[in-house]
């Protein structure tokens, strides 16, 4: 299909984004091929994303790889760091950390965010690169520089454990505060635990409340857990059983031992649910199997 890319790949946006026309993915799809083809390369690119979601087309990881290799080949950065990731991954291609971490480097000296926090995982884990820490916390601070949410939180584990830098509290304090107010998730959750706890900042269980509000809403686990027991126990927040029960259950479900337990403990004692001992032999079970040592007494004692 021939005709002008600009105007096609300016068509597929308003398809894929319900501008002036009905939502429509396959449409906006059609129309992101038909620029890429013609070597358009935010075509390309979009059209990589279709392919690697399933939007508008069948998902086919493949495909996703090759068009994001054809933008990437281009200088697209975006490309670039979606294909190191396909590279480190092995989706679409064989995995391969040394050439993932080789094109995360490339984005990541041409300033991409997303690119310099990768490439300092990579270093973090020695992964495709050679185990560095100095290199790690370099990039770290090159992305978090660029409001990255991500690294940020890193350099508040860093500061708050004393990692590479001495233990400086108020410094983690900053640094979650600027991921969490960025939605980042463990961020939101550092910081709950820096109020809860006084560390950094003053003491402020209320503000802690909210924080895990806001991480367990993502589906952190953790945050659920401590949501629940805020709500169980009264921390700052009105006293629910209910409330507990059901945070215990979003957090037992991703398989945290202790949710486990403390919601066998709610059907044991019939605190939010209705009393139920199979229930509650059957989440202490799921805890013991982690070798949870409350779980396994209480089973010692219940069967």
């Amino acid at each position: 299909m021939q005709g002008d890319a600009e105007s096609q790949f300016c068509l597929a946006e308003f398809h894929s984004a319900g501008k002036g026309v009905v939502k429509d993915w396959a449409e906006a799809a059609k129309w992101y091929n038909a620029a890429a083809e013609q070597g358009y390369v935010d075509a390309q690119y979009e059209l990589a994303g279709c392919y690697y979601s399933g939007k508008g087309v069948d998902a086919d990881l493949r495909k996703a790889f090759k068009w994001y290799k054809k933008a990437a080949d281009k200088g697209d950065l975006d490309a670039m760091c979606q294909l190191a990731s396909c590279h480190y991954m092995g989706e679409g291609t064989a995995q391969d950390y040394v050439r993932a971490a080789r094109m995360y480097r490339k984005a990541a000296e041409s300033g991409h965010a997303d690119a310099q926090y990768y490439i300092a995982e990579c270093y973090m884990n020695g992964l495709g690169v050679d185990f560095d820490m100095a290199e790690a916390w370099r990039w770290y601070n090159e992305a978090a520089s660029q409001d990255h949410a991500g690294a940020q939180n890193v350099l508040g584990v860093f500061y708050h454990d004393g990692i590479m830098v001495e233990k400086d509290m108020e410094k983690a304090f900053a640094a979650f505060t600027s991921a969490a107010e960025l939605g980042h998730a463990e961020a939101q959750f550092n910081l709950a635990n820096c109020y809860y706890s006084g560390k950094g900042v003053v003491q402020d269980r209320l503000k802690a409340a909210r924080l895990f509000i806001q991480a367990a809403e993502q589906g952190h686990m953790l945050a659920q857990h401590n949501l629940a027991v805020c709500f169980y126990n009264g921390i700052e927040l009105e006293r629910s059983y209910s409330e507990a029960v059901k945070w215990y259950k979003k957090a037992a479900a991703q398989g945290y031992a202790c949710s486990q337990y403390d919601l066998g403990l709610c059907y044991y004692n019939g605190d939010g649910v209705e009393k139920n001992i199979d229930e509650a032999i059957k989440w202490w079970k799921l805890a013991a199997e982690q070798e949870y040592e409350p779980a396994i007494r209480a089973l010692k004692n219940t069967i």
